[in-house]
């Protein structure tokens, strides 16, 4: 099968599928850009350079390839100079209209090929299956997901007064032409249609499964957005249990690779992941892989397929839920030995793909 995946990667799930699906034997291509925090991964075409790209992906021979490579260069110059505009946006429609007659499956991660998602019937005329993979704010409208989950957000317009049309119009368009849509429940206030529930895919070979066994407990928090994370909330109740002298030691760390990220989950007992949205996102099931117990606001009414082993917290009750993993050896062990039976048994990423490609291929059921 030809699979198309993209086009902006997140947490380094491109990547990651790609691989998994290139092992099943299917043909993959990759388009993205470089995300800062996943400098090790590789992409097919960049889609910022995608006509450059796109030709070198296409012609296998290096000779031929460094020789087609020069002629483009050449004539995008000459393009500029006689008509002062720029080749590439010419030619761009030519090489989605390839992508269009030459894909079995298009997977979406955040964006499409077009910012509009017209992209999407596109594909189906040409008789593509295409798969919606939503992650989070590309979804989420957060004035109607803090009412649906009675949720006060911190006072900030760029969520307090979130436009509604825009995430109205590309959900809308991925209800009418995806064949599968995996989101998840907080972020999907707006859908109408139903979904399958979102897996995180994970390369467990990547993570050091670390139960430190530390006296002294070890508490790290990793925030990608510190005043939706609920960073002061929970600094406050660090310096609160730290001045009643319960003993551990605590970390933050902002804006770091995922790389760093990784080295010091393995270090760590406790990740306090967030106090708004509902986790364990990806950074709290990386956590769960390398043996720390999540601390992260949970969703009780979560459906049976997902119910992770995490220490379900909240702005009322973070103090004293990290109390009692803090002082309870036994509890806090159990956790981190559940936490990696369940990233085992659901997250490794051959099968998340395995499950999505029986989906596609099976008749059409409701999600569980």
């Amino acid at each position: 099968m030809r699979i198309l995946i993209g086009t902006t990667e997140i947490c380094g799930w491109i990547s990651l599928l790609a691989d998994s699906l290139k092992e099943k034997g299917h043909k993959v291509i990759t388009i993205s850009d470089k995300n800062s925090f996943f400098q090790d991964r590789k992409y097919d075409i960049s889609k910022s350079n995608i006509v450059y790209d796109f030709i070198a992906f296409r012609i296998k021979n290096n000779i031929f390839r460094k020789a087609g490579l020069f002629f483009y260069i050449k004539l995008h110059i000459l393009y500029k100079n006689l008509f002062h505009k720029d080749l590439d946006l010419k030619l761009t429609p030519f090489i989605k209209r390839y992508f269009y007659k030459h894909t079995d499956l298009f997977i979406h991660i955040w964006s499409g090929l077009e910012q509009d998602d017209s992209d999407l019937p596109e594909f189906k005329k040409n008789g593509a299956k295409i798969m919606s993979f939503f992650v989070g704010s590309d979804v989420r409208h957060y004035p109607t997901f803090a009412k649906e989950f009675n949720i006060e957000l911190p006072p900030n317009p760029d969520y307090t007064e979130q436009k509604l049309m825009p995430l109205i119009h590309k959900i809308r368009m991925h209800e009418k032409y995806s064949d599968l849509i995996f989101s998840a429940p907080d972020q999907s206030s707006l859908f109408l249609r139903p979904y399958y529930r979102l897996q995180v895919p994970l390369d467990l070979k990547k993570y050091k499964y670390n139960n430190t066994g530390n006296k002294i407990p070890l508490i790290i928090h990793i925030p990608s957005n510190p005043l939706l994370k609920g960073s002061v909330i929970i600094f406050s109740a660090i310096e609160t249990l730290a001045a009643e002298g319960v003993d551990f030691k605590f970390l933050t760390f902002t804006n770091i690779p995922n790389t760093e990220v990784l080295k010091h989950l393995s270090e760590a007992d406790i990740l306090i992941d967030e106090l708004y949205a509902h986790g364990p996102g990806v950074l709290g099931m990386e956590a769960m892989a390398s043996g720390c117990v999540v601390a992260t606001k949970y969703w009780e009414q979560s459906p049976a397929c997902f119910r992770p082993p995490v220490l379900s917290v909240n702005p009322e009750n973070i103090k004293e839920k990290l109390r009692e993993i803090l002082t309870d050896d036994d509890l806090r062990n159990k956790l981190i030995v559940e936490g990696r039976k369940y990233v085992e048994k659901f997250n490794q990423v051959n099968t998340v793909a395995d499950s999505f490609l029986k989906k596609m291929n099976s008749t059409f059921e409701m999600p569980d």
